[in-house]
């Protein structure tokens, strides 16, 4: 029976050397991934930084799928895990360097004494908007029509002059709008009508009306619109070889079509008008305004 106890005792000295050689202690030299599973795509647990210690098994295990080798480790916190072989320190790897402590922050000033008075308000001046009442200048033409020597007579007529424009809902749940527009000359018809020598007048358009919105958007209204217009017109010619004046109010009504679009300051318009009053005509007028 001794020779039992012999042998017993050698194999379990053996063992505990074994088992004694099969753990190293280890210095990182650089910061290092401590995976929960031998396999780079398995979950990092820690990631130890340069200059702690972990212990080690020396045994190799061969990754998932037989992927690379790692090594099991025991961080200084306790974690086990796997690491790889290549990212350990190899004899000769040099140390790093130690980092200084940060100094301290000094502490944060005093909190200066409170200003009673409330800080001053902030005006801001009011952005202008296609809402606004707006000015501007207005050219176009006219085919004007009138009654000479008892019989109808049109002619196209240049005319320019000012237009306003008010706020959207202001009147009558719509833009009041109002222009004055001047053709310098007299009717062109009348030389086609027999008229001779020296010919001078203007005629004089004024068209208060109502616009309101088909379309309205930001920066785009399409819109209709109409209402009273008071006419002048006035010249000075021959016919038959006898010298020929007319001056003559008109009033009747004027209808209005037309297009907007807005700009940072202001707008631009085009009107296709239809004057009713003696007799008919249209016109297109463009117009350019400015908001106030």
């Amino acid at each position: 029976m001794r020779w039992w106890l012999g042998i017993f005792v050698c194999i379990s000295l053996s063992l505990g050397q074994l088992v004694h050689a099969a753990t190293l202690k280890v210095q990182i030299t650089a910061e290092l991934e401590v995976f929960a599973q031998p396999s780079l795509s398995s979950k990092v647990i820690e990631t130890v930084p340069a200059g702690q210690h972990i212990t080690m098994k020396t045994d190799k295990v061969i990754g998932s799928g037989g992927l690379g080798v790692f090594y099991k480790v025991k961080t200084q916190k306790g974690r086990i895990g796997f690491v790889v072989d290549s990212d350990l320190p190899r004899p000769g790897d040099p140390m790093p360097t130690p980092v200084a402590p940060a100094p301290p922050r000094p502490p944060p000033p005093a909190p200066r004494p409170r200003d009673p008075s409330p800080p001053p308000a902030v005006v801001e001046a009011p952005r202008k908007s296609p809402s606004a009442s707006a000015w501007g200048f207005a050219f176009g033409a006219a085919n004007f029509t009138e009654k000479f020597e008892e019989e109808n007579r049109s002619a196209t007529q240049l005319f320019f002059g000012l237009r306003w424009t008010g706020a959207r809902g202001t009147f009558l749940g719509g833009r009041p709008d109002l222009g004055f527009v001047l053709s310098p000359n007299a009717p062109k018809f009348l030389s086609a009508a027999g008229a001779s020598g020296k010919t001078s007048g203007f005629i004089l358009l004024a068209d208060p009306s109502v616009l309101y919105d088909l379309i309205g958007g930001k920066n785009f209204s399409l819109y209709f619109g109409g209402g009273p217009l008071l006419g002048y017109s006035k010249y000075s010619t021959n016919y038959n070889g006898l010298p020929k004046d007319s001056g003559s109010f008109k009033f009747g009504a004027v209808a209005d079509l037309g297009v907007a679009l807005d700009f940072s300051s202001g707008v631009a318009r085009l009107d296709i008008r239809y004057f009713v009053e003696s007799s008919a005509y249209p016109g297109a007028f463009l117009t350019l305004q400015l908001y106030l």
